[in-house]
């Protein structure tokens, strides 16, 4: 189904400004376009009870909050997917889309949301742990004591856990 088809079988029960987000989302976060009408299907729901708050918002705004709602279902999607995936794997069937395929998906969208939830410091920081810095190598380079350097990276694993991404840990 095409965008435009999607578009005209739910402009009854949300915006096209709305929907086209949620497309946008999906095909940003790579998930095949036959799946865009069942993350449409899945968000549907919450976006008809969201009601955006400007006092409560913290200054996002509405598409913002909006497209974190959009995110945060993608995302349960994919972790579904992958879950039903391995669990037809363990009972030895096929399923047709592959795990290889899911998990650098499932992994960037983890990864973007954990980054979002980093301070600018400590986003700088985890790039440099991804780029394999030891926290010896971050300190002198950020003219910072390892002290400094070993509190904000255990700040960042203690984040990482709060989100639920214990996987992308590397505790040494």
């Amino acid at each position: 189904m095409n965008a435009k088809e999607i578009v005209q079988n739910y402009k009854d029960v949300i915006s096209p400004t709305k929907i086209a987000i949620i497309i946008a989302r999906a095909k940003k976060n790579g998930l095949p376009e036959d799946m865009v009408e069942d993350v449409i299907q899945d968000v549907a729901l919450e976006i008809i009870n969201f009601n955006y708050d400007p006092e409560k918002s913290n200054g996002a705004t509405e598409t913002t909050a909006l497209t974190a709602i959009i995110d945060h279902k993608i995302i349960d999607i994919v972790r579904r997917i992958e879950f039903e995936k391995n669990f037809w794997e363990r009972e030895s069937h096929t399923i047709e889309m592959e795990a290889d395929e899911l998990r650098p998906l499932q992994m960037s969208m983890d990864i973007q949301s954990a980054l979002k939830a980093l301070s600018p410091i400590e986003r700088q920081i985890c790039m440099k742990l991804i780029n394999c810095m030891t926290i010896n190598e971050i300190a002198q380079e950020e003219k910072w004591g390892y002290a400094k350097a070993k509190k904000i990276v255990a700040g960042i694993r203690s984040k990482l856990a709060g989100m639920n991404l214990k996987n992308y840990i590397d505790e040494k």
